[in-house]
């Protein structure tokens, strides 16, 4: 498939590896997918893949009906995942989010986010932060 963006890896003590980014487009093959539909205009995924490389422990979209883009992965020592991002979508999903609702303004529009996905990918715990200026 064209259009996956790969913005950042990370590697857990197990050697299963973590990968997030952008999709510019549906038809990504998710698994254990928290997110299994494709919000539109770009949305961020975040992967586990397997330490034997045998396949994914899970494969997600994470984004609402604008533009969304995980940017950096982190992974703890129990397997959970972080990623940050911006999100230019005024449906982003959140969780309990300090900021519910849009606050991207000026040129750029956006709003930066942070995710925490646990080690099977199925539930997640996102975050606005902050409106960005353009």
């Amino acid at each position: 498939m064209s259009g996956i963006i790969v913005s950042a890896v990370a590697v857990d003590e197990t050697g299963s590896v973590y990968i997030t980014g952008y999709v510019e487009k549906s038809g990504l093959p998710t698994v254990s997918a928290a997110q299994a539909i494709y919000g539109g205009k770009g949305d961020a995924f975040v992967a586990k893949l397997k330490a034997d490389r045998s396949g994914f422990v899970y494969l997600t979209y994470l984004g609402g009906s604008g533009f969304d883009v995980g940017k950096r992965i982190a992974v703890d020592a129990r397997g959970n995942a972080y990623v940050t991002g911006v999100t230019c979508s005024t449906d982003f999903p959140t969780v309990n989010s300090a900021q519910a609702v849009y606050a991207g303004t000026g040129n750029v529009g956006c709003d930066a986010f942070a995710a925490k996905l646990d080690p099977t990918g199925r539930r997640w715990f996102t975050r606005r932060i902050w409106g960005l200026q353009g």
